[in-house]
């Protein structure tokens, strides 16, 4: 499965101030499960008013989380 890696300005497997919501988005798709309580549109939106100052749409927040032109990861063949 080939999936794309949510992207803002950066993508956010680059380790830069967004790696806590790479991680996040990572453990829940690899461990849905054990992360259901985990949303990640909410956590997204929180992390860009604290970090950024900025009140994204929710528009915005899914271009961001699913993404348009992100990389490719795969996931296994």
């Amino acid at each position: 499965m080939c999936l794309a890696i949510p992207q803002d300005l950066n993508e956010w497997g680059d380790f830069d101030v967004a790696a806590p919501l790479a991680l996040l988005w990572t453990a829940k798709y690899l461990y849905p499960k054990q992360f259901a309580d985990i949303n990640m549109l909410t956590e997204e939106k929180t992390f860009y008013s604290r970090f950024y100052g900025e009140q994204l749409s929710t528009a915005d927040l899914k271009e961001i989380l699913y993404g348009i032109g992100g990389s490719k990861v795969n996931f296994g063949a």
